[in-house]
């Protein structure tokens, strides 16, 4: 259940975030550092890696599970964070 799986990683880092069935509802809040498991989604890895801008210290577990999408992932998210001094993961 990917909602449920938003939802309780979002919440693990600081942020209000409901969900049913069909939906997610997401207040917000100020993200702080956590643990996110992936679950082996890659679309939660990528996800909450592009949180990393506002929060760098999120770590991510499973990065692997990328690959299954977009296997130069990690080494182009290095190209760009390298490229952004004042921002660094």
């Amino acid at each position: 259940d990917r909602l449920s799986a938003l939802t309780q990683e979002l919440q693990k880092s600081g942020i209000r975030a409901t969900a049913g069935p069909d939906w997610i509802e997401i207040e917000g809040g100020q993200m702080t550092p956590a643990w996110i498991h992936c679950y082996q989604d890659h679309r939660i890895a990528m996800s909450f890696t592009m949180a990393r801008l506002r929060c760098p210290k999120l770590q991510i577990d499973q990065p692997d599970c990328v690959k299954k999408s977009f296997p130069t992932f990690w080494e182009l998210w290095n190209k760009v964070m390298s490229a952004i001094p004042q921002i660094q993961s």
